[in-house]
Order: structure tokens, then sequence, then C-alpha cells
């Protein structure tokens, strides 16, 4: 017995932490789990966590102990990282996003309504390769910020067989002497980007909000609690929502 406590204590300590909280209505969410998305970027570049994403099935997946009666939820046993919750509501899923910018870009200077307005104009000005290209959420200060937008080709492309590509990523926006650009450097985060055919992605409601995302958990941090209530309406400012 001795023999067997002195290797418990040669054994490497991996520490853990728990996200736990509750979401309301409990009614409207059926599941909530945890992703890592630095984590999902390592399998074959694939980015997506939706239905059709393939690096879903090769991740573990953080699974919550959810009561539907209560709202109540724990996440435990989730090592040091940025997470965001996914909750399943039936008919579609909210994701949390990270739109928390790093200490080094951190200023008391706020972000006005002009600087979000000027961040989406740059935005739905820039040509992409998908025709349609929309800004959903601006967050950050006046300095720097974070955008989340979402980008759609719903054109006929090379080799088009009907199926429509999408992409949502989160990029960093400088203001340089008063005009917010994008950052060149280590300044964009691709969330979705999936290729379906017409019908599903019509059908699809797949929705983001900051308010459950970017969920850090440090080697000390042992809990973190996340209540959340579901907006009574989901709306297309959100995300995607069915045609």
């Amino acid at each position: 017995m001795i023999a067997l406590i002195g290797l418990m204590f040669l054994l490497p300590h991996i520490d853990a932490a728990t996200i736990k909280g509750k979401i309301s209505p409990p009614g409207r969410c059926r599941a909530i789990r945890a992703v890592d998305r630095k984590m999902l970027k390592s399998y074959d570049g694939k980015y997506s966590i939706g239905k059709a994403g393939e690096a879903e099935k090769k991740m573990e997946k953080h699974q919550a102990n959810y009561d539907p009666a209560t709202g109540e939820f724990t996440l435990s046993g989730l090592l040091p990282g940025t997470y965001d919750l996914v909750l399943d509501i039936g008919e579609g899923v909210i994701e949390g996003v990270n739109m928390k910018l790093d200490f080094a870009d951190q200023s008391d200077e706020p972000l006005t309504d002009e600087d979000k307005q000027a961040v989406m104009d740059y935005i739905a000005k820039t040509e992409f390769y998908e025709n349609k290209v929309r800004g959903l959420y601006v967050e950050g200060n006046a300095k720097h910020c974070k955008a989340l937008m979402e980008r759609i080709r719903d054109k006929a492309f090379h080799a088009d067989n009907g199926d429509i590509t999408w992409r949502a990523e989160v990029w960093i926006f400088d203001n340089q002497t008063g005009a917010w650009v994008p950052r060149r450097m280590s300044g964009k985060d691709v969330i979705i980007r999936e290729r379906m055919k017409r019908d599903l992605f019509q059908k699809e409601l797949r929705v983001f909000d900051p308010k459950i995302g970017g969920i850090k958990l440090k080697k000390d941090s042992d809990e973190v609690t996340i209540n959340y209530t579901i907006p009574e309406k989901i709306g297309p400012e959100m995300g995607k929502v069915p045609e």
C-alpha cells in the first residue's frame, strides 16, 4: 500500500477545470457541450463543429451533465484552454464565439457605435470569393476590436453541383489614425467552413452568441459559472436561420 501511494505522487498531475451554470428557459435546450476551437484546427484542416463537420467525429466531445427540468449543467474534467458552449435547441444550435481581446489589446477607451459601423462597412465593401458577406458582431474598444462575419457563396462556381459554401470568421481590427483595418498577422480565426446542398443549407439554424463564448480556463482555475438566457426570438442578426 505504501509503495502504491508513493507511485501516485510520482504520476504527473493533470489540471482539470469545470464550467457550470444554468440555461433559461430550460425547456428550450436539449443538450450542452463545450468545444476548444484550437483543438478542432488540428484535425485535417477541418474547422466545422456542426452536423456536417468531420472534425467533430475525431475529437473528444465535452458533453455536459444537463438537467432539462432545472436548466442546470456541469462540464467537468476540462483541460486549460478557451472554450465555447454549444447549445442544442432542437431546431438548431446556438454556438458561443470568442469575441474577447487578449490582454495586450485591452483599452479603457470604449468602442462607439460609429466605430462598430465603420467595421461593418469595411466588411460589406470588401470583395471576397463569396457573393454574400455581412458582419454579425463587433466587440472591443476604441483601439482594437473583433468582428464576426458570415460569408456565403450561392452562385455557381467551379465544379458546381448545386452546393453552397459557407464560412464564419472572426477578424481582429485595429484603429490606425482613425481608420479601421484588419490585422494582417494572426488576426483571423475560422469558425465555420462548410460546403453543403442548397436544401440542407436553407433548413439550417446555426447562430452565435458571444455571451457563451471565450470561456477561459487557467491552470489554477477550478470553476467558471455561466448563466445564459436563450433569446425569445432568434433572428438572422445572430447568424444562419431557416429561409
